[in-house]
This record gives C-alpha cells, sequence and structure tokens, in this order.
C-alpha cells in the first residue's frame, strides 16, 4: 500500500489534481481587480490560489492522465489559466465600468488635467476617475462581493471541466456582451451631472454672447467646477443603489461567462 502511493502513476494524478485548478485560480488571481491589485505581491496571490486548488481539489472529478511534460499538459495548463483570466476580466470590466464614468465627469468639469500616475494600472489616471474606484472598490468589500465570486468560482468548479480541448464560445460571447457595457453604463452613471453641465455651458455661451464685454471664461471653470462639486456630493448617497445594481449584473454575467466557457456547440 505505501508503494502505489509513493509510485510514479499516483504521484503525477496528484499533480494534476492540483495543477489544473491551481493554474485556473492563478489565472483568476492575476486579472481580477481586487485579489490581482499590484499593491497585493505576486507570491501571496500565488499562495492563495494554491491554498484553494488543495482545497477543491478532493471535491472535482480527476483529471484524465497526460504526460506531465508532455505538449497536452501545455496546452491544458494554458486552457486553464485563460478560463482564469477570462473570469477575472468580468470583474475588472465592471470596475472600469464607473472609472470611464469618472473620466466622463471629469471632462466635463474642467479636471481632465488633474491626473496622476496610477501604479496598479500604469497609466495616468484623472483624479475624480481614482475616487469613484476606490469607492466601488469599497463597496465591493462592504456587498461582500469578493465571497460571492469566490463562491460562485469555487463551488461551480466542475461546470467547466478539468480535461478541456478548447473554451466554450458562449462564454467568450457572453464576455464580449459584458463588455460591450462598458462604455454604455459608464455614461449612464455620468449622465446627470454630465448633462446639468452641459446645461451651465450652454448658459455660459448665451452669456458671452449677450454680453461679450462679460469675461465668461474667467467665470466659467470655476463655476463649472464647484457646481460640478456640488453636484457630485448630491449624487453620492444614491450611487449606492446604482453600484449594488451593477454587482448584481456583474454577478450574473459571471456566473454565465463561467457556464458558457465549459459549453461546446
Amino acid at each position: 500500500m505505501p508503494n502505489d502511493l509513493l509510485s510514479p502513476e499516483h504521484l503525477q494524478a496528484l499533480l494534476l489534481s492540483v495543477m489544473w485548478p491551481f493554474a485556473r485560480l492563478s489565472g483568476f488571481m492575476i486579472s481580477a481587480p481586487l485579489f490581482g491589485h499590484r499593491s497585493l505581491p505576486t507570491p501571496v496571490r500565488l499562495l492563495m490560489a494554491f491554498g484553494l486548488a488543495l482545497i477543491i481539489a478532493p471535491l472535482v472529478d480527476s483529471p484524465p492522465p497526460v504526460d506531465v511534460l508532455g505538449p497536452a499538459a501545455v496546452w491544458q495548463l494554458a486552457l486553464q489559466m485563460g478560463v482564469g483570466l477570462a473570469l477575472g476580466l468580468v470583474m475588472r470590466i465592471t470596475f472600469a465600468i464607473v472609472e470611464a464614468a469618472g473620466e466622463f465627469i471629469g471632462l466635463q468639469m474642467g479636471l481632465a488635467f488633474a491626473s496622476f500616475f496610477s501604479a496598479d494600472t500604469g497609466t495616468n489616471t484623472q483624479v475624480l476617475s481614482r475616487l469613484l474606484g476606490m469607492l466601488v472598490m469599497l463597496l465591493f468589500l462592504a456587498f461582500n462581493g469578493h465571497l460571492l465570486v469566490l463562491e460562485i468560482l469555487v463551488t461551480h468548479f466542475h461546470e467547466i471541466p478539468l480535461d478541456l480541448r478548447r473554451m466554450g464560445p458562449v462564454g467568450l460571447e457572453n464576455l464580449l456582451l459584458w463588455s460591450a457595457s462598458l462604455f454604455s453604463a459608464g455614461l449612464l452613471l455620468a449622465l446627470p451631472l454630465v448633462a446639468s453641465l452641459l446645461a451651465i455651458n450652454l448658459a455660459m455661451g448665451v452669456l458671452n454672447r449677450s454680453a461679450p464685454q462679460l469675461s465668461v471664461f474667467s467665470i466659467g471653470f470655476p463655476l463649472t467646477l464647484l457646481l460640478g462639486i456640488a453636484m457630485l456630493w448630491l449624487m453620492m448617497p444614491g450611487m449606492t443603489d446604482w453600484l449594488s445594481l451593477l454587482f448584481r449584473q456583474a454577478l450574473g454575467a459571471f456566473q454565465a461567462v463561467h457556464e458558457g466557457l465549459g459549453t461546446m456547440p
């Protein structure tokens, strides 16, 4: 009996039962917005993925035996990481919707120049976009969204088999449909403030035409900025309801992509 446990076939089967879930979870930890944040060290993310893989391994069906060093294992490893990256991208798009709304609002308020280098994205980010990004991250944690995402990922692990030949086109289609809402949902969130500031700019244009001696440009920017901050302050309490609806839609899209990646035509 001990010799059977130490046999190469048994050790290889044990390695595969942990390696495939670890590859999928590590891909998710890299691309997901909270788990893949650059402030979280990479060894910590990999350790979290490995710990979850050890828990999941006895609960899923045993993967088919393949040569660990063969091309089939490399292809399967890439597929499992691709599944994790796709699932993490769903949550990344959810956070990008709110950050895009911050970009629209900041552009209309005249805060497009107020940007700084963000270490987590590697690009210049507007201050207002960064503020809304931190807000949505805190609300996502307050709603236990990270736990719900992990629950869907772990409890429905059997829906995407460990012997994938390719990723299901239904899941990729659902991912593209969710990514299409990036611009529309972000603009919908920013629409009340953008429309109000646009009306103010139109009023300033009419005032400039009716009273050319009045320097509208000298008062237009501070007035737009102050009114934009005031309206943003008024919009903040109602933003939580909109974000809770967005989170429910994101979890639905996450589950639809998760189920569709394992569906073959």
